[in-house]
C-alpha cells in the first residue's frame, strides 16, 4: 500500500470518528478499509482521545456492519460535517 493511500485511509477514519462523535447512538459503520484506518488511530490512544473525545469501538466482524443502508447513513453523516 502506498503512503498516499495509507494517509487517505487514516483521513477517512478521522472523518468517520468525527461523524460518530457528533451522532451518538445513530449506528454508523465504516467501510472495511476505513475500519483499518480507525484501528490504526486506536493504537495512539492519547491522540485519538484528543481528536474525538473517545468514540468507543465495538470489535467483531458481522456482515450487517457493511449493509448498504448503514454505509449510506454513515456517508451522509460525514457529508453533513462539511
Amino acid at each position: 500500500m502506498s503512503q498516499a493511500m495509507a494517509g487517505r485511509i487514516v483521513e477517512e477514519g478521522l472523518k468517520f470518528v468525527a461523524a460518530c462523535s457528533r451522532n451518538p447512538g445513530v449506528g454508523l459503520a465504516p467501510s472495511r478499509i476505513v475500519d483499518e484506518g480507525w484501528h490504526a488511530l486506536l493504537l495512539h490512544t492519547a491522540m485519538y482521545a484528543r481528536l474525538c473525545g473517545f468514540v468507543h469501538h465495538f470489535p467483531g466482524y458481522h456482515p450487517t456492519n457493511y449493509d448498504p443502508e448503514i454505509l449510506d447513513r454513515t456517508r451522509r453523516a460525514i457529508a453533513d460535517l462539511g
